[in-house]
């Protein structure tokens, strides 16, 4: 078996408001980890209110990405879709790609 010096990757799922953001912060703080949010609303900016966004304080200093890394419009999607598409650089930066067939 090779060995590799990945990290490894914890998922916390569960429904909304159940806890997922302290249980999160408390695990990265713990292991020196990131968070990382995969929530379909919280990725777009000014929607915080709706979509249970984690304040500064309830982030704990621990780093949260995903979060406000696009405008909120109807033609956005993941999969290509629409108008643009969101994508991710290694530099772990986001941005959006307008499709020119727009």
């Amino acid at each position: 078996m090779e060995q590799t010096n990945k990290a490894p990757l914890g998922i916390i799922l569960g429904p909304t408001a159940s806890g997922k953001t302290s249980l999160g912060v408390q695990v990265a703080k713990r292991l020196g980890g990131e968070v990382i949010s995969a929530d379909s609303i919280q990725i777009y900016r000014g929607l915080d209110i709706g979509s249970a966004k984690p304040t500064r304080e309830e982030m704990e200093g621990v780093p949260h990405h995903m979060l406000d890394v696009a405008e909120a419009s109807p033609y956005l999607s993941a999969g290509g879709g629409g108008d643009g598409v969101v994508y991710f650089r290694p530099d772990q930066s986001a941005g959006f790609y307008r499709n020119p067939r727009g």
